[in-house]
C-alpha cells in the first residue's frame, strides 16, 4: 500500500476544439454535451482532437453493457478494444492506494473507492461476457475455439494529475503510464491532441496496449460491436421482398454516414431540424431517436411521431415495430396530423375532400383544444415538416412539454408539393432550431439520381434537382416511353411488371405513380391499372383511391401498389413506373411541378420507369 504526500492539484483550461468534420473517429453518441464530470467531457474532446483524421477510430462514451457503464471503450482495428475508467481526482485528494482500491479526501472526510485500474478491468470483462453471449465474434481457431476472437483491455485516465505529481508521491507503482493516460497527454496543447492524423494516438495506444494476440477487425466485426455497444443505432427494414433485394437494402443502409448517425443519437432536450434532399434517411432519423430516447430514458413520458401523408402512418408503425418498440403511450404514438386534430377535437373530421378553409378552421379548432388541454408529450418528432403550416407547428408545440420536451423536425424543401405556401419565417417558430443537413443520398442507384437531375432541368427552368452526395450502389437507367393513349400506358405498364415479377421482384416491392388520377377523357387511371394487372394475374390495389385506403395501406403487401404520387411521398419500392409528368406539365400545375416530379421519381430505388401518355 501507498501513502501519499498532500501536494497542490493542477488543471489546465480545457480549450474547446471540437471540429466534428468528416474523416474523423466516429463516436456514439456524437455532438454529446450530456457528461457526467468535467473529467468525462475533457477526455471527449481530447479523443475528438487526437484521433484526427484516423477515422479508423470507433469511440463509446457511457455505453449501457450488461447492466455496467464504462466510461470509455475506445477501438481501433489494429489494437482491439481498450475500456478507459476517467476520474477527476486531485493529488491533494489522494491518501493511499493499492491494486484494489483508494483513499480519498473529498470534503471533510475520508472515502474508500474502488481502484479505477480494477474498474476498467470488470467493465472489460463484462464487454467480453455480451460479446461471447452474442456468440458471432468468437475465434474459430482450433486452439482458442470458443473465445473472443478481439482483445479487449483496459486502462484509466487521470484527468487532473501530471505524470510528475503522480511520479513525485509514487503513483506510478500503483498507475503505471503504460496503463494510464495522465494530464500531460490529453490536454489540448499535448503531442497528442496536436497530431491532426491521428497517428501518434495510434502509436501511444499500441504501445500501452499491444494486442496479445494477432485478430482481423472488417466491417462486418465492426457492425457486430456497434450491434452490441450500442444495439439501437442499426436500421432494420421490414422485408418486403426476395434475399437479393434484402441484401441490396443492407448494402444501401451499411451507406449511413456519420452526420446521420450523429442526428440518431441526438437525445438532448430542445429543438432540432433535420434538413436534406430526397433519400438522405430522414425519416430513419426519426425512428432511431424514438428508439434511443425510449430504451435510454425509461422515465420519459409519451412520445409522439406525426407525418402528413395518411399512407405514410403504417409505414412509420412498420419501421418502429421492427426496432422493438411498441406503439401507443406506453411506446410511440403515430399520427397524421388530421388524425391528431380529430382526437383533439372530439368531432368527426374528413381527412380529405374539402377546400382550404375546412381544414384552416380545423386547425383553428385543433389548437384551441390543444392549448385548453396542455401539454401531453415528452417528445415530438416531426416527418415532412415541410408539408407543415406555421399554424400546424404551433398545435404541436402546444401538445409539448415547454421545459423538457424534445422537437425534431424533418424536411426537405424541394418536396413541397402543396398549394399552400408552408413557411415558418415570421412566425417566430423558426428560432432556436439546431439544425443538422444530411448531405449522402442513399436510397436510390446512382443512374437513379442522374437521370432525376436531368429530367428537372431539361426545360432550362426549373432550379429544384437532388442535390447530394451520391452514395447509392449501381444499377439498370431509368427507361423512359411514349405512348399514345392512357389506355397504352396501362397496358405498357402492365407488360413491364410483369417482365419483373419473372424476374423475381416481389409484387410488394413494385409502385405505379400517377401525376393525375383522370386522363383527357375522364377515365380514372388507377382502376384501369389494377384491372389491367390483374387481367395478367398480378395482385394490385389502389392505395390512394380515399382516407380509408390510405389508412390501410400496408407497405409489405404481396401486391403492386398503385397509388398517386402524392400518396406516395416518403414511401420507395425496388420498382416504381411514373406515369403522366408530361401531360401534367402541359395542362396545369407551374412551380410545384418540379417538386411533384422529383417526388415521383425518386420513389424507385433500383428500376425507374417513366411513361408518357402523349
Amino acid at each position: 500500500m501507498l501513502h501519499f504526500m498532500s501536494g497542490n492539484a493542477y488543471a489546465l483550461p480545457y480549450l474547446n476544439t471540437y471540429r466534428g468534420a468528416e474523416g474523423m473517429a466516429q463516436f456514439f453518441p456524437a455532438c454529446t454535451n450530456d457528461f457526467r464530470t468535467d473529467g468525462e467531457e475533457r477526455f471527449y474532446r481530447f479523443l475528438d482532437d487526437a484521433t484526427g483524421k484516423g477515422n479508423r477510430f470507433l469511440v463509446w462514451y457511457g455505453p449501457n453493457v450488461g447492466g455496467f457503464e464504462p466510461d470509455f471503450i475506445v477501438f481501433h482495428p489494429d489494437i482491439g478494444l481498450v475500456v478507459f475508467e476517467v476520474k477527476d481526482w486531485a493529488v491533494s485528494q489522494l491518501l493511499e492506494a493499492d491494486p484494489h482500491g483508494v483513499r480519498l479526501r473529498m470534503g471533510g472526510t475520508v472515502e474508500r473507492r474502488d481502484n479505477p485500474l480494477r474498474q476498467a478491468r470488470d467493465y472489460a470483462l463484462a464487454i467480453m461476457d455480451a460479446l461471447h453471449k452474442d456468440g458471432r465474434l468468437l475465434s474459430r481457431d482450433p486452439f482458442h475455439a470458443g473465445k473472443v476472437a478481439l482483445p479487449v483491455q483496459h486502462g484509466a485516465v487521470f484527468a487532473n494529475i501530471f505524470k510528475s505529481e503522480a511520479q513525485e508521491v509514487g503513483l506510478l507503482k500503483i498507475f503505471p503510464a503504460d496503463k494510464v493516460l495522465y494530464l500531460d497527454d490529453i490536454h489540448h496543447c499535448s503531442d497528442l491532441s496536436m497530431d491532426a492524423s491521428g497517428q501518434a494516438l495510434t502509436s501511444r495506444l499500441l504501445y500501452m496496449f499491444r494486442p496479445p494476440f494477432p485478430f482481423a477487425a472488417g466491417r462486418r466485426e465492426i457492425d457486430i460491436l456497434c450491434d452490441v455497444l450500442f444495439p439501437v443505432a442499426r436500421i432494420r427494414l421490414p422485408q418486403r421482398g426476395n434475399q437479393e433485394s434484402r441484401e441490396n437494402d443492407q448494402i444501401r443502409l451499411a451507406l449511413l454516414d456519420r452526420a446521420q448517425e450523429a442526428v440518431a443519437q441526438r437525445i438532448a432536450p430542445g429543438r432540432t431540424l433535420v434538413t436534406g434532399p430526397a433519400g438522405s434517411g430522414k425519416t430513419l432519423v426519426l425512428v432511431h431517436q424514438a428508439a434511443l430516447l425510449r430504451r435510454s430514458r425509461p422515465d420519459i413520458g409519451p412520445i409522439l411521431m406525426v407525418c402528413y401523408n395518411i399512407c405514410l402512418v403504417g409505414y412509420l408503425k412498420r419501421l418502429l415495430v421492427e426496432q422493438g418498440l411498441p406503439l401507443g403511450p406506453a411506446g410511440v404514438e403515430v399520427r397524421h396530423f388530421y388524425e391528431l386534430c380529430q382526437e383533439l377535437t372530439d368531432i368527426g373530421i374528413e381527412y380529405e375532400g374539402h377546400e382550404a378553409d375546412y381544414y384552416t378552421s380545423v386547425v383553428e379548432m385543433a389548437l384551441e383544444s390543444a392549448q385548453m388541454s396542455g401539454p401531453r408529450y415528452s417528445a415530438i418528432l416531426v416527418d415532412e415538416g415541410q408539408d407543415f403550416t406555421a399554424e400546424m407547428l404551433k398545435v404541436l408545440l402546444a401538445l409539448l412539454n415547454e421545459k423538457s420536451g424534445i422537437l425534431t423536425i424533418t424536411l426537405d424543401e424541394a418536396q413541397s408539393i402543396y398549394q399552400a405556401h408552408r413557411t415558418w419565417e415570421g412566425s417566430g417558430l423558426d428560432v432556436n432550431f439546431q439544425k443538422f443537413e444530411l448531405k449522402s443520398v442513399y436510397r436510390n442507384t446512382i443512374e437513379i439520381i442522374d437521370f432525376v437531375n436531368k429530367w428537372l432541368k431539361k426545360d432550362g427552368k426549373a432550379k429544384t434537382e437532388v442535390a447530394g452526395q451520391l452514395r447509392g450502389v449501381h444499377g439498370p437507367i431509368p427507361l423512359v416511353f411514349k405512348v399514345e393513349s392512357s389506355q397504352e400506358a396501362v397496358e405498357k405498364t402492365s407488360q413491364i411488371l410483369q417482365s419483373y415479377v419473372k424476374e423475381g421482384v416481389s409484387l410488394s416491392e413494385m409502385a405505379v405513380l400517377f401525376a393525375a388520377t383522370r386522363d383527357r377523357e375522364g377515365h380514372y387511371l388507377p382502376s384501369l391499372m389494377v384491372r389491367s394487372l390483374e387481367e395478367k394475374a398480378l395482385l394490385a390495389g389502389v392505395i390512394s383511391r380515399d382516407a380509408y385506403s390510405k389508412a390501410d395501406f400496408d407497405i409489405t403487401s404481396k401486391r403492386v401498389a398503385v397509388s398517386t404520387v402524392h400518396s406516395a411521398k416518403g414511401l420507395d419500392w425496388l420498382v416504381v413506373v411514373v406515369i403522366g409528368l408530361e401531360y401534367l406539365d402541359s395542362i396545369r400545375m407551374g412551380l410545384r411541378l418540379p417538386a411533384l416530379s422529383l417526388v415521383g421519381l425518386t420513389r424507385a430505388r433500383e428500376r425507374l420507369v417513366v411513361i408518357d401518355p402523349g
